[in-house]
């Protein structure tokens, strides 16, 4: 009996992994996502995390998707409940003329860039906060580990994909700002090998500030990133191309950061795809279906068709 509680929890924990999420969209129409908005910057798709990566979009848009654990899951309700207090205490703040929008106003739709009528990608953003004559849209998120925790609230920027998603938000609803708002609900001790000091962060949170220059660049503290209105449209242009002639992209991402400096690592190493797309070479013409059945087979995806 000692360990029948973890037996009882893992048992749950399966059945949730198994079951829907009351978040998730009811709409099942086949589209690409807001968590895996593209960023196509100098002729390549650029990540800091593998739910970024294009062929996971375009297999996600098929109905397969990385299949949660349980590290993932209480990373989700972890994040879930930040989320829900970053609300409670904007409704609390008394602001006049202040409100957030519900979900259903804060959507996010492009069109096909063939047909105008087919609606090919959709997201919502964490937050779209209303003040006076002003919106503007913020992510949300929750530092998790050491490195993350030292980027935001130390080195004083987000991650890509935070900003690529606010790229997105800011163009369908017009804002000309945004933010990113990071949560730590608990100490940080780590090392940074680049100045061989020890650093130490309490719980707190930290935002960064997001704008939208003249070019159509998204400038981040004022520093000019690799994300633009032109890396997103010729990012979902690409990706619904290649998804209409039936492959995948033949390169991987490249892993760099906000402003394109490569990481010293490779996303696609902590990928759960990464078994099947060793599988073919850097210039392999690549099919989906074939690669959607080789995940089925060789991987643990959650199949929604």
């Amino acid at each position: 009996m000692e360990d029948f509680l973890r037996k009882l929890l893992l048992a749950g924990a399966v059945n949730e992994l198994d079951s829907p999420s009351p978040h998730d969209d009811p709409d099942k129409t086949p589209r690409f996502r807001g968590a895996n908005t593209p960023n196509f910057h100098n002729g390549v798709f650029t990540v800091d995390s593998s739910s970024h990566c294009p062929r996971q979009a375009i297999a996600r848009k098929h109905g397969v998707s990385e299949r949660p654990t349980v590290k993932s899951l209480l990373s989700w309700h972890y994040g879930r409940s930040w989320e829900e207090k970053v609300k409670q205490w904007v409704s609390r703040a008394g602001y006049q003329g202040l409100s957030y929008l519900e979900e259903e106003e804060c959507l996010v739709e492009f069109y096909s860039f063939v047909d105008d009528t087919q609606r090919i990608y959709t997201a919502r953003p964490d937050l779209l906060i209303s003040y006076n004559d002003h919106k503007f849209p913020v992510e949300i998120k929750s530092s998790q580990s050491e490195r993350v925790a030292k980027m935001a609230f130390m080195d004083g920027y987000p991650k890509l994909g935070a900003i690529e998603q606010l790229n997105a938000a800011m163009a369908f609803h017009g804002c000309e700002a945004a933010f990113t708002l990071y949560g730590l609900m608990h100490w940080v001790k780590g090392y940074d090998f680049s100045t061989k000091q020890r650093f130490s962060i309490q719980p707190d949170f930290c935002t960064h500030y997001v704008t939208r220059a003249d070019d159509g660049g998204i400038l981040c503290g004022g520093v000019k990133t690799i994300v633009s209105l032109q890396s997103l449209s010729e990012g979902l242009a690409l990706l619904e191309s290649l998804d209409s002639d039936g492959v995948m992209p033949t390169e991987r991402p490249v892993s760099v950061d906000l402003f394109g400096k490569p990481y010293s690592y490779n996303v696609c190493n902590y990928c759960d795809f990464n078994p099947v797309c060793s599988q073919y070479g850097k210039h392999d013409k690549i099919d989906i279906e074939e690669f959607i059945d080789t995940l089925k087979m060789e991987t643990n995806v959650i199949c929604q068709n």
